[in-house]
């Protein structure tokens, strides 16, 4: 016979669990307007046009597929679809588009795109790099694998958007063993 165990483990009902969370909430904070209320002082602010403005970019979480083919197929077995290897279905509807799929992980011509729209349009004071560069396919992580992702982003940042600042920050699927 095994030994009982007690994990503390308790199932809670979300709603009253949300209701105990929300109870003290602050009155400030009560009609969950606090940010158009942010957003309305400043714009009333009759010297609004004086403060200073800061333009961030956060640049994370892009898992960069080098294998994304677009017209490959969106459907598959695998943790992430369109590549080369899971065909090119003649219906357009299951194919990907060119720049990214709802499911797979982003084409190398997205970033080049994002690059792109930074430099022309936004022009932030700095970047943050948030990580998670490499694809969903943890069961094809090696080092070499997850470094090439990497040194391949970070030289797009160096010929691309050098100019600004960037701060980087490793994501938990940037390394060899992912989440760890």
């Amino acid at each position: 016979m095994c030994p009982s165990y007690n994990s503390g483990y308790v199932e809670l009902n979300e709603t009253a669990y949300a209701d105990q969370i929300l109870a003290d909430k602050p009155a400030i904070l009560a009609n969950d307007d606090f940010i158009d209320n942010l957003y309305n002082q400043i714009n009333s602010d009759v010297n609004r046009q004086n403060r200073p403005l800061l333009k961030i970019v956060h640049f994370t979480d892009i898992h960069m597929d080098m294998y994304y083919r677009a017209g490959a197929s969106k459907k598959c077995d695998d943790v992430i679809c369109c590549r080369e290897v899971d065909g090119f279905p003649t219906d357009p509807a299951l194919q990907a588009g060119p720049l990214g799929t709802f499911g797979c992980d982003i084409p190398v011509d997205v970033v080049t795109q994002m690059g792109d729209i930074i430099n022309s349009e936004i022009k932030p004071d700095i970047i943050l790099w948030g990580g998670d560069v490499t694809p969903h396919d943890q069961n094809a992580y090696t080092y070499e694998y997850v470094t090439t992702l990497q040194q391949r982003l970070t030289d797009f940042f160096v010929a691309n958007l050098s100019s600004y600042t960037l701060y980087p920050l490793e994501g938990n699927h940037d390394f060899v063993t992912p989440n760890s």
